[in-house]
């Protein structure tokens, strides 16, 4: 996937890349689009991806929670 929309997304913000965390709950699409941004990156798992494909994947996300509340308790 291209960084792309994240690249617009920083760029409209006025933000950096190393001050944002991408969220998403695919792997494949929202945190390799945020990795190759530049951004950190949390999945969660919520949506359509497992734990267990969390742990075998590359790049792995910086942070990997069950649901955003427990996502936002953790930053």
């Amino acid at each position: 996937p291209s960084p792309n929309r994240y690249f617009l997304a920083l760029e409209l913000l006025g933000v950096s890349a190393s001050d944002t965390l991408a969220v998403g709950d695919r792997l494949d699409t929202d945190i390799l689009g945020g990795h190759r941004a530049g951004c950190r990156t949390a999945l969660v798992l919520s949506g359509v991806t497992t734990a267990q494909a969390a742990n075998s994947w590359e790049p792995k996300p910086d942070l990997i929670a069950n649901d955003l509340t427990e996502l936002v308790n953790m930053i």
